[in-house]
């Protein structure tokens, strides 16, 4: 829903609409009051305190608020003792989007205060204006939602001041878990020494930004939770490419989906799948792996595209073998899906070539391609003998 407002707290007393709910099952009224429209919903919360308890989780479950809005979480959220318990801690997803000028000195401030007692939050979506970035960050400092490293003498100096607030506290969105953001990438210091599960970039970010942004999610740390990421980079060469996968393997390794965006098109398929295939394993507990999803360009160069399929099919079933849990890889339009076929075994499908990259790769001289695959077997026949 958008942005909850106070219509009562259940003080009506209906004892036949009491008795009523309490005799259903919990899971067939939850249920029927998810189905309802804003409006029933809002008439079951005058009904009785049964009706209230259950619609109200619903209600207030998911906020999503645009610009000037927010303003109305003091009314309906924050500021406010009710008789049962606080509106504020039932919100469990929170989706905001700044607008206007005017966002900046009256928006942001109430926002934060009303963040800063979602102890509940799980999700956390935000859509900033780059040009806002600098003075939402500094109120969600001044509240404590930012965590920093704190040395021991500061820790010291907070206990003994007790009527200034603490630089930072670790009990503000104890329960954050994924974090989405639309704007800045220096938002994401939300995540710094936090267990984040999940994380989405929306805008596209460079290797030098990218490296920032591992700093925010690493926060000095070796190992991190981070379990399903999505990002969009700006890469001008495959390098660069493969270098963002070294790095994200290095401190991610609970990773089970990983989703790159590359609008330039400079990522090389024999490069990803030979990461993938060498040892030491990164990703271990992978499932799926995303690159270019969207791109219709084939992320090849040079070697034909028979070649590439061979080379690559050889790399992805090693990559298989070394990661149990790998179901999907696909790079540009080559998309590799594991099957189980023959009573467990599995083998693995190439999907999502098409009429226009064949056609392409048709028009190459025959006798020249069939050399090149003769050779390419070749090698990796001799190749697999000296392995084994």
């Amino acid at each position: 829903m958008s942005l909850p407002m106070d219509v009562g707290n259940g003080e009506r007393n209906q004892p036949s609409t009491f008795v009523t709910l309490s005799s259903m099952p919990a899971e067939v009224v939850n249920m029927i009051a998810f189905l309802l429209p804003l409006s029933m919903q809002a008439r079951l919360l005058h009904t009785c305190k049964y009706a209230f308890y259950v619609v109200s989780r619903i209600m207030y479950k998911d906020i999503d608020v645009i610009g000037h809005r927010a303003r109305l979480l003091s009314m309906a959220l924050i500021g406010q003792e009710f008789r049962y318990y606080r509106y504020v801690e039932l919100v469990q997803t929170f989706v905001f989007t700044g607008s206007g000028l005017d966002d900046l000195h009256l928006t942001y401030p109430i926002f934060t205060d009303a963040m800063q007692e979602m102890s509940r939050l799980k999700a956390l979506k935000l859509s900033i204006p780059q040009l806002h970035t600098g003075t939402l960050m500094n109120h969600l400092r001044s509240k404590g939602i930012v965590r920093e490293a704190v040395s021991p003498f500061l820790c010291l100096i907070d206990t003994m001041n007790e009527d200034q607030d603490p630089i930072c506290s670790r009990h503000t969105l104890p329960s954050l878990r994924s974090l989405a953001i639309f704007g800045d990438s220096k938002l994401l210091e939300l995540a710094s020494f936090r267990n984040i599960y999940d994380v989405y970039l929306g805008l596209p970010v460079t290797i030098s930004t990218f490296s920032q942004v591992m700093d925010h999610l690493c926060s000095g740390r070796t190992s991190i939770a981070l379990q399903h990421f999505t990002i969009t980079l700006t890469a001008r060469t495959t390098f660069e490419s493969t270098a963002v996968l070294i790095s994200l393997g290095m401190c991610c390794k609970d990773l089970r989906t990983l989703t790159i965006g590359i609008p330039s098109g400079c990522i090389n398929a024999l490069d990803v799948s030979r990461f993938l295939s060498s040892r030491p394993v990164i990703f271990p507990h992978l499932e799926s792996l995303m690159i270019n999803e969207k791109g219709g360009r084939p992320a090849y160069f040079v070697t034909p595209r028979l070649v590439s399929l061979g080379i690559q099919r050889l790399e992805v079933e090693l990559a298989g073998e070394m990661r149990p849990r790998l179901r999907t890889v696909r790079i540009g339009p080559i998309g590799w899906v594991r099957l189980e076929v023959n009573y467990g075994k599995r083998e693995w499908r190439v999907d999502d070539f098409t009429d226009e990259f064949t056609q392409v790769f048709g028009d190459l001289p025959v006798a020249l391609l069939l050399d090149s695959i003769g050779c390419f077997f070749e090698k990796s026949g001799s190749n697999v003998l000296a392995v084994h």
